[in-house]
């Protein structure tokens, strides 16, 4: 008996075996796509959620992406820990968009005194990126 035995999605061959091997092999390809469907109905995102379902259900990014992400948080928050509160909270206030004039209004502090800190902010995160 001849069955077609798949080396991937576009290439298969036509295998000689006994019926036996055969009725085993057409069993197992069936309880193959049986699991398939049920993880796949049972399990809101699959790993193979980009095949199924479109990109809108799958992660784009692979492993190793997500680990030097990671990777690059961890050295951050390390470089952050640095600063003191009102460097570290000046700092975001800046990054969000806001003057000077802007947040010293909102800290009730004088212009020049959150220009010093950020400057501060600023050389403490040049010295440790020297010395890592």
């Amino acid at each position: 008996m001849f069955i077609e035995y798949k080396i991937d999605r576009k290439h298969s061959v036509m295998v000689e075996v006994t019926p036996e091997v055969a009725q085993f092999i057409l069993d197992s390809d069936t309880e193959m796509r049986n699991a398939e469907q049920r993880e796949r109905y049972h399990v809101p995102y699959h790993i193979n959620a980009l095949e199924y379902e479109g990109m809108e259900y799958a992660d784009p990014d692979t492993t190793e992406d997500i680990v030097l992400r990671n990777d690059e948080n961890r050295e951050l928050y390390d470089c952050l820990s640095f600063l003191t509160e009102s460097q570290l909270r000046r700092l975001v206030l800046k990054a969000e968009g806001m003057t000077l004039r802007e947040i010293a209004a909102a800290e009730g502090t004088s212009v020049n005194a959150v220009a010093e800190s950020l400057m501060a902010a600023r050389k403490k995160l040049e010295k440790y990126r020297k010395n890592f």
